[in-house]
């Protein structure tokens, strides 16, 4: 064993082991496997609506990655491809993301960690950023108009936790919204709408 050297082709960390100190090996015998640590991949499935909402061109997109444990710890990337192919299980598109040097990071980004990505999609015009809360279950809104209740059916391009991304469609320009409805609203139930924000398409 003090005569055996072995060399990687390339800068790595070791992930596993498959022989140990007096293992007997022949040629081309498994020793051990190895990640490079020139960058780390991120792999993101993303739905058709996701997809859709990407930029025109992904060249040069930078990527915020984030920490799932640690809010404060986050790292540049770049968008590296999207999967010409959709996945016949899911109906899904990788997005690969690459983060170059993760070791090297003031924070490093360690192999194996769960993180959440934030990048830049597409401009979208004509439409209402709304809280979550005011969208029904059944994928509707309910509004106030002449101090009646009024609802209406939503087309969501995009959404996060806090907020819902709709289509203007035939909504008005300026949107009195419900922002909790309640279950045993009726269309045209008389309200006094109490205003704390006006909603306008963009």
């Amino acid at each position: 064993m003090s005569h055996t050297q072995i060399y990687a082709p390339f800068d790595a960390v070791i992930t596993s082991r498959t022989a140990t100190l007096g293992t007997y090996l022949s040629q081309g015998s498994s020793v051990a496997k190895m990640q490079s640590i020139d960058s780390a991949e991120i792999k993101v499935a993303l739905s058709e609506r996701e997809w859709q909402q990407l930029p025109e061109s992904l060249h040069g997109v930078t990527v915020t990655v984030w920490s799932t444990y640690n809010s404060q710890q986050h790292w540049n990337g770049k968008v590296e491809s999207l999967a010409l192919v959709v996945d016949e299980h899911n109906r899904t598109r990788n997005l690969t993301i690459k983060v170059a040097r993760p070791l090297e990071q003031e924070d490093s980004l360690l192999f194996g960690s769960f993180v959440k990505v934030q990048l830049q999609g597409k401009e979208q015009q004509n439409t209402f950023n709304i809280p979550s809360s005011s969208v029904t279950a059944d994928g509707y809104i309910w509004l106030e108009q002449d101090q009646k209740l009024v609802k209406h059916k939503v087309s969501t391009l995009f959404n996060n936790d806090k907020y819902v991304g709709v289509a203007r469609e035939n909504l008005p320009e300026q949107l009195n919204l419900v922002r909790k409805p309640l279950s045993n609203y009726v269309e045209g139930m008389q309200v006094a709408a109490v205003m704390m924000e006006s909603l306008y398409a963009r």
